[in-house]
């Protein structure tokens, strides 16, 4: 939506986009506020809104273990096998670039990287041009042919 706003030519677009989002944002913000005067709502959002959790935390944690992963990728330049790092530490690694140095070795680490790099690359080109990538994609959830009648 910034992006389209960005690129529009009209001063009426901007407009309701900007018309838009302001009552979008009445629409999220007038429920959330009412659900958060609820004490067990605002418990759970509060819990769930702090940036350390339990799991993440320690030697063992989601953070930790990349770290260990990390140490495993170094000294198996081979990897070691896809769905293998959850048998020595129970869960996934929850990060795709360890998961594809883990699981292929430094080769498909490396890939994974390069393959990334070269997507944000090539389509940053395309984020300023006025495409119908976004009508495309919208035709895969609703009919999105515009100005066409059915006899």
């Amino acid at each position: 939506m910034a992006l389209t706003f960005i690129t529009s030519r009209s001063a009426r677009e901007r407009l309701r986009i900007v018309l838009l989002v302001m009552a979008c944002i009445l629409v999220v913000v007038m429920p959330v506020s009412a659900l958060l005067s609820l004490g067990n709502v605002s418990q759970l959002f509060s819990e769930r809104a702090a940036l350390e959790q339990d799991y993440d935390n320690g030697r063992f944690g989601r953070f930790g273990r990349w770290g260990l992963g990390a140490d495993i990728a170094l000294e198996h330049p081979l990897g070691i096998g896809p769905l293998q790092f959850w048998l020595l530490f129970v869960e996934d690694p929850h990060n795709s670039l360890l998961n594809a140095f883990l699981s292929g070795g430094w080769l498909a680490g490396f890939c994974y990287l390069a393959l990334a790099v070269v997507t944000v690359a090539m389509s940053t080109r395309f984020l300023f041009i006025r495409t119908y990538v976004g009508t495309i994609a919208e035709s895969a959830i609703i009919d999105s042919i515009t100005g066409a009648t059915i006899s």
